[in-house]
């Protein structure tokens, strides 16, 4: 289950689900004219996967980013300037399950943006 934080500025999502369980932020179209602004995410493992899993960030539905996750060790993405969606554009971030018990975790900084012209 996603979680999240709103403090008028930028919104703090987050999802730490059981073992074996893909964690995944779902951002919901925000309207006509507007688009997210992805400015971080912090993502891992709290032990070394099984075997190697990826971080995919997706816009509408088509897969934008695809990072590996190979270690328990956190990882960030953080664009400079952010990474802007298309107006009234879904956004899901998923850290893919493990298989092996290791627990998966994402946190995202978004911000809600006037789409590009």
């Amino acid at each position: 289950m996603t979680s999240s934080y709103n403090n008028g500025i930028v919104s703090i999502f987050y999802d730490y689900p059981v073992a074996n369980t893909k964690a995944e932020i779902v951002l919901p179209a925000p309207g006509s004219d507007y688009c997210w602004v992805i400015e971080d995410i912090l993502y891992g493992f709290d032990v070394a996967p099984a075997a190697a899993k990826t971080l995919t960030i997706k816009f509408g539905a088509v897969s934008a980013i695809v990072h590996p996750v190979t270690a328990f060790d956190g990882k960030r993405y953080n664009p400079v300037g952010g990474l802007r969606g298309k107006s009234n554009e879904a956004v899901t971030i998923t850290l893919a399950a493990d298989s092996g018990g290791a627990i998966g975790y994402i946190s995202a900084q978004v911000k809600k943006g006037h789409a590009p012209a």
